[in-house]
């Protein structure tokens, strides 16, 4: 045999090794891909199963996973919660939630709207977009981080016979939270949000954003957020508000500083507040919290008196002590505890 020969079939050895693996990983990839689907469509079944045992029912209407081969999902064509027990009632479009082979860990997920939802502390909402996506992160622990993006949101109040009473559009919506150091961290956006009900409409667009501490709640996105009105999940909790932040046009406010709510649900705190055309802000504020007018409008007298300029706007310190407000020296009233 010459030496090309020799050299011809140790290449034609070579080429069939590589196609050799090659199928064998390809096969072990079905596999593998084949066996996690049928894992995810029976842990489905069984956490519907799970909560209709306990009261409550999810619909996940044809249901399939896909993806095959990089990625890996659960699809539904409609969804649908219904539990007494919490009064919830949602009802949205297709669902769908994916993650790739290769990072098991992040999850995304698209949801078609309309979103029909009905819950214990709000009047029942008719929300639509044009795109939805959310984004969860696991680790060993649980969820460590999740992302939630809604581009051009509109919330309307559902109306009988399925009408829809418009309230608010805006530009995107943002929520972000995560676990650090033990805390709880929330942070979200409003951009270009508008009032289209006929009593708000005269309202200007405006920016809203918070960036918001919960000291020791990072558990909570492991295991859930506490069920319960707002006083039950924040009473005897504590933590920092980095900052809330209103712009609307020329008028702003941002509020900044150390938290705590007493068990019975009254806010205490040291707040810093910056604000910029104050009579217009506490306009702002009466239109859309009526029961906060007495404090918008003493705080818009008091801060010409009493707040330093600093980059066009007055700020001044704002403490709260069970519900009891002082802007500096001057009282402002109470604020209502949570319910």
């Amino acid at each position: 045999m010459t030496a090309s020969s020799k050299g011809n079939s140790g290449a034609r050895r070579a080429v069939l090794v590589v196609g050799l693996v090659a199928v064998v990983l390809a096969a072990l990839l079905t596999g593998a891909w084949f066996y996690a689907a049928r894992e995810i469509d029976r842990r489905t079944g069984e956490a519907i199963a799970a909560a209709a045992a306990n009261g409550a029912t999810i619909d996940c209407a044809g249901r399939e996973t896909f993806g095959y081969p990089f990625r890996i999902g659960l699809s539904c064509s409609a969804v649908g919660v219904d539990a007494p027990s919490a009064e919830l009632r949602a009802t949205g479009g297709a669902l769908r939630t994916a993650a790739q082979i290769y990072d098991p860990g992040r999850i995304v997920a698209e949801l078609d709207g309309p979103l029909f939802l009905d819950t214990r502390d709000l009047p029942p909402l008719d929300l639509r977009w044009e795109l939805a996506q959310a984004s969860l992160r696991f680790g060993f622990g649980g969820l460590q981080r999740g992302s939630l993006s809604v581009r051009a949101p509109d919330v309307a109040l559902a109306q009988p016979a399925g009408d829809r009473l418009p309230v608010a559009v805006a530009d995107r919506f943002e929520l972000h939270l995560r676990g650090a150091d033990g805390n709880l961290d929330f942070a979200s956006t409003d951009r270009g949000l508008r009032f289209v009900l006929p009593a708000l409409a005269s309202l200007p667009a405006m920016e809203a954003s918070f960036d918001l501490s919960v000291t020791g709640a990072e558990g909570w996105l492991a295991s859930g957020m506490p069920r319960g009105t707002a006083r039950e999940v924040l009473g005897g909790r504590e933590g920092v508000l980095r900052s809330a932040r209103v712009d609307a046009g020329m008028a702003g406010l941002e509020l900044s500083g150390p938290w705590r709510v007493s068990p019975d649900g009254l806010l205490s705190g040291e707040f810093r507040l910056a604000i910029a055309e104050p009579q217009q802000v506490a306009d702002i504020i009466a239109a859309i919290l009526p029961d906060f007018a007495p404090i918008a409008n003493q705080t818009a007298s008091a801060v010409g008196f009493f707040g330093v300029r600093e980059n066009g706007r007055s700020v001044l310190p704002l403490t709260v002590k069970d519900g009891a407000a002082t802007l500096g020296v001057v009282p402002l009233g109470r604020i209502p505890p949570l319910e």
